[in-house]
């Protein structure tokens, strides 16, 4: 009978860090676009709940709040938030470029770590791949006060914009702990790893921080890809583990 007892707690424990989410978040900033007065959230409970991750999915931005390969490996062991966007992104690229780093979703994003924060009351970092990287970015430059809203911020597999147009505006100098995060073979071209390197160039000048770059080479592909979608080196495929034990250990390492 007591073996049947800590079974059943430990499967309702399971299963309640498991379980997602729904949170509608009000976007009543003053520079949030109210045509979109929402941000659909998913938030998965984790073992460590003193630690947050908010995740930004790449591509359009819409995710239906699914956790993608190796954000799947991250679920469960801290708290996961992904974040549906409610307009879409691209393409063409060039042209969402400026949405992804104006006011609206610097503002959206604030207050969904404000929401966040609040609910968990635990430490928030902030992270994303591929598109969700310049939406990091300009919410780290159009507000300095944002930074003091998070504990650190991962950028992975990073959309760097037109021919690497974010390496050429100042960064804000920052105080906060970055990981960069990119395949030595994704070939993506509008996140080629050159510009990730250039990225962690960048902000170990401007960065107070602890700033690092892991860029892993094991693969489960028998060839280096060009896709920029959900499969292939762009999306760490076949080095889901490394990464995500990678993004975990900076994390708590780096956690005040």
């Amino acid at each position: 009978m007591k073996k049947i007892l800590i079974f059943i707690f430990l499967f309702v424990l399971y299963s309640s860090s498991s379980k997602a989410e729904s949170n509608y978040i009000d976007c009543n900033l003053s520079g949030c676009n109210q045509k979109y007065k929402k941000t659909r959230t998913v938030f998965y409970k984790g073992k460590n709940d003193k630690i947050t991750l908010i995740w930004l999915q790449g591509g359009d931005g819409q995710t239906q709040g699914t956790p993608r390969t190796f954000e799947n490996k991250i679920k469960g062991k801290i708290n996961l938030v992904i974040v549906d966007n409610p307009y879409k992104f691209g393409p063409p690229w060039k042209q969402s470029w400026p949405k992804m780093q104006g006011k609206d979703q610097s503002s959206r994003l604030k207050t969904v770590v404000q929401f966040y924060k609040s609910k968990t009351n635990s430490k928030i970092w902030l992270g994303g791949i591929s598109s969700g990287c310049p939406r990091i970015s300009g919410f780290l430059r159009n507000d300095k006060e944002n930074q003091n809203l998070i504990s650190g911020a991962i950028f992975a597999s990073c959309f760097t914009g037109p021919n690497g147009s974010d390496m050429k505006k100042p960064y804000v100098d920052n105080d906060l702990p970055i990981l960069i995060a990119h395949h030595q073979k994704d070939l993506c071209p509008t996140s080629h790893i050159r510009h990730s390197s250039s990225l962690y160039k960048n902000l170990l000048k401007k960065n107070k921080g602890k700033t690092e770059f892991f860029n892993p080479n094991s693969t489960g592909l028998k060839n280096s890809t060009t896709t920029c979608g959900g499969n292939g080196h762009h999306n760490f495929q076949g080095s889901e583990k490394e990464v995500s034990e990678a993004i975990l250990k900076f994390i708590k390492e780096n956690t005040k």
